[in-house]
């Protein structure tokens, strides 16, 4: 499906383009969903951002996780999006939020990952928002949120570019 969908979305008609994504989106097999997730991650076509924020959305978490997984630093659009995965019910899919937090490495992120520091039960996720953090802050307060979260108050505003500050502040 993966060529046929480039193909598609390479003839640039709007009319192919909208077959192609209500298919994707509208499958009823979580199965197919997620692996549509991992298709799609190349970036190419199909209005990337859009499929994957509403798989990022799935009643499915296997579907959830699938798309988390596939995300990185140029998805940072959806960095509100996989925040919110990583307080999910289900831990595979709050573990590939968390990877993808760091893998989109905004400032942005820095603030739902102290809340995973803050309340996390799982060590590994915990370990993982940590490493997350370090990434994106180049700092390393260990599993202290109360360390985290006064160096944020601290560091937030002057840190952000102008953009970040808008997006974070509100």
């Amino acid at each position: 499906i993966a060529a046929l969908a480039r193909k598609i979305c390479d003839l640039g008609t709007p009319e192919s383009r909208e077959v192609l994504r209500s298919t994707v989106e509208d499958d009823p097999d979580a199965r197919k969903r997620a692996k549509y997730c991992r298709i799609f991650a190349d970036g190419r076509g199909l209005d990337r951002v859009e499929l994957l924020k509403k798989f990022l959305a799935d009643r499915v978490p296997d579907v959830r996780a699938a798309a988390a997984a596939t995300l990185g630093a140029p998805d940072a659009l959806l960095t509100r999006f996989v925040a919110t995965l990583a307080t999910d019910p289900m831990p595979e899919v709050r573990k590939q939020a968390i990877g993808a937090l760091g893998r989109i490495a905004t400032l942005e992120a820095v603030e739902p990952l102290i809340i995973v520091v803050e309340r996390e039960k799982v060590e590994e996720l915990k370990a993982a928002a940590i490493v997350a953090l370090h990434r994106i802050t180049d700092r390393n307060f260990g599993a202290n949120p109360e360390a985290w979260r006064e160096w944020w108050r601290k560091h937030r505003a002057q840190d952000l570019t102008q953009v970040d500050r808008a997006i974070t502040m509100g």
